[in-house]
C-alpha cells in the first residue's frame, strides 16, 4: 500500500503530509469547474471571486489490539489539548482519543504507523462544501448493537441500536477572513439499513421516498480548529477494551479469532472554485 507523494518519503513541509495533487480536482458535482489550493495571494485578497471546497486526506490504518491503545508512542506525537479537557477525559472513558497532529510531526507519525502495520500506507480524499456534514464509513454492516455511553457529566447510559453502518460524520467550517485554518466538528453515528418512508418536499410539490436514519452519538462530538498544514488523528484508547463501549463498536475489529484496532487520519485542505464568466479555469492573477 502506498501514501501518496511527500508523505510517503517522511518529507517535511508537505502540508498535510497527503501531497497536492498536480493536476486540478474536480468537487463531485455537475458541471463542477476545476479547484485548486489556495495561495497566500488569495487569502489575503479581499474581493472574494472564489468558493471555498475543503479537500479531505483520509488515512485508515489497522494495528493488533492493543498497539496504540496501550501505548503513548503514537499519543506522544499528537496535541490531545485543542478538543478541550473536558470532552477529551469523556471520549478517553468511551475509549476514543483525538489528537491534532502538526505538519512537522508527520514524517515521525508515518514512521511509527508504518512500523507497527509493517506496510505503507494508503490514502484517499474527498471533497465537500464547508457547513455540510459529510459520513465517513469506519464500519459498515453492523449487527444489532448494544453500546454503553459515559456522558460528559461522568453518567453511563446503555442502549441498542438496529443493523446499520457505524459512520463518523465530520462537518468543516470556514471563515474567508481567517483562511489558515479550518474547524473540523466530528461526531460518531450509527446509519441504519431500514429505510423509513416519508413524504418530502420537492419542487412545488411532494414526493415519497425512502429516508435514511442516523442515530447520533451528541456526547461524543468533538470540535478542534486544524491549522493549515495540520491533521486530526482519531483512535482507540486503554478503554476500548471494554465491549459494550463506543470505542470498540467504531474503532476495534475482529477478523479469524484475532483483535484489530483502527486508526483514522484526516487532513482538512482548503481549495478554492473561482468565479468567473467564460472557460472555467483558476484566473490568473490570483495565483491559484
Amino acid at each position: 500500500m502506498v501514501l501518496t507523494g511527500c508523505a510517503a518519503a517522511g518529507a517535511a513541509g508537505c502540508g498535510s503530509g497527503l501531497a497536492p495533487v498536480s493536476r486540478p480536482l474536480h468537487p463531485p458535482a455537475e458541471g463542477a469547474v476545476p479547484v485548486s489550493q489556495l495561495s497566500k495571494a488569495v487569502k489575503t485578497r479581499r474581493n472574494r471571486d472564489f468558493l471555498l471546497v475543503v479537500r479531505l486526506g483520509l488515512t485508515t490504518v489497522q494495528v493488533p489490539m492493543g498497539l496504540i491503545s496501550d501505548s503513548e508512542e503514537l499519543w506522544s506525537h499528537l496535541d490531545e489539548e485543542p478538543v478541550g479537557a473536558h470532552i477529551g477525559a469523556a471520549l478517553a472513558a468511551n475509549g476514543i482519543r483525538v489528537g491534532l497532529g502538526r505538519k512537522e510531526a508527520w514524517p515521525e507519525i508515518a514512521k511509527v504507523l508504518q512500523r507497527m502495520t509493517g506496510q505503507r500506507l494508503s490514502s484517499s480524499s474527498l471533497h465537500n462544501q464547508p457547513g455540510r456534514p459529510i459520513p465517513i464509513q469506519v464500519k459498515g454492516s453492523q449487527p444489532i448493537q448494544h453500546i454503553f455511553v459515559y456522558r460528559p457529566d461522568g453518567t453511563l447510559y446503555g442502549r441498542t441500536f438496529e443493523p446499520g453502518d457505524n459512520i463518523l460524520v465530520v462537518t468543516t467550517t470556514t471563515n474567508y477572513d481567517h483562511l489558515g485554518a479550518v474547524q473540523l466538528l466530528g461526531v460518531p453515528a450509527i446509519r441504519f439499513s431500514r429505510r423509513e418512508p416519508r413524504y418530502v418536499r420537492q419542487g412545488g410539490g411532494y414526493v415519497f421516498t425512502a429516508a435514511v436514519q442516523h442515530a447520533v452519538l451528541d456526547d461524543l462530538a468533538f470540535r478542534l480548529e486544524v491549522p493549515e498544514g495540520s491533521f486530526v488523528v482519531i483512535g482507540p484508547g486503554p478503554g476500548i477494551r471494554r465491549r459494550s463501549s463506543p470505542g470498540y463498536h467504531f474503532l476495534a475489529t475482529r477478523k479469524k479469532g484475532l483483535e484489530f484496532e483502527r486508526v483514522l487520519i484526516i487532513a482538512p485542505q482548503l481549495w478554492a472554485v473561482p468565479l468567473r464568466k467564460g472557460r472555467p479555469g483558476p484566473p490568473a492573477a490570483a495565483g491559484l
